[in-house]
């Protein structure tokens, strides 16, 4: 008996040229293909999900600094209305004095422009009884011509000039009332902010 093995032979040009080889290479090409699509999809991704979650986290730090800014106000305004009875106080203390030396001060600017603007000019000054002595010292020192005139009726930061074309009142009180009133008006606004904020959704 005799054994045959049967062997199938390509020749060279066909082998190269086979439908099996094209489909390779198409493969191949496909597959770089969808890497690279698979690669931008997936850096797209990652790039929308870290500018989301890096949006989230400016928006929680945002949220807590505005909350730490509310703190703080809450604190100030808290602080305010606490201290306010003292500081109060400390203007009841020490106004008085620096409002006088102020209207001491006013007055001899009113004086020198009285003086400069009408010469010859004789001015008349009303005051409390205890507040002539330092006129005096004042109109002495700058050599102000004046009649110096009691008068019980005005307190002890309140001054009238009188010459014959017009005249003039200071009143320090007045200016002490004014910063009251806004020390008040301050302390207010801080609490208006604060129930504002508290109003605000979020």
């Amino acid at each position: 008996m005799g054994a045959f093995k049967y062997e199938t032979i390509l020749p060279q040009s066909r082998s190269q040229g086979s439908l099996v080889e094209l489909k390779t290479g198409m493969l191949e090409k496909e597959r770089n293909a969808s890497y690279a699509k698979g690669f931008k999809d997936g850096v797209n991704v990652t790039k929308d999900a870290v500018e989301v979650e890096t949006n989230r986290l400016l928006s929680r730090i945002s949220e807590d600094l505005s909350d730490l800014q509310f703190t703080n106000e809450q604190a100030c305004a808290t602080v305010m209305k606490s201290v306010r009875p003292l500081i109060e106080i400390i203007l009841e203390q020490l106004a008085p004095e620096t409002l006088r030396q102020k209207l001491l001060e006013q007055s001899d600017a009113a004086l020198g422009e009285i003086f400069c603007g009408y010469k010859g000019v004789a001015v008349d000054i009303e005051a409390a009884p205890n507040l002539i002595p330092a006129l005096q010292d004042l109109c002495r020192a700058r050599g102000f011509d004046v009649e110096l005139h009691e008068n019980a009726a005005l307190h002890d930061l309140e001054v009238r000039l009188n010459w014959q074309d017009g005249f003039d009142h200071l009143d320090m009180d007045e200016m002490r009332r004014t910063i009251g009133a806004k020390l008040n008006d301050y302390v207010e606004c801080l609490d208006e902010e604060a129930d504002d904020r508290r109003r605000e959704p979020g």
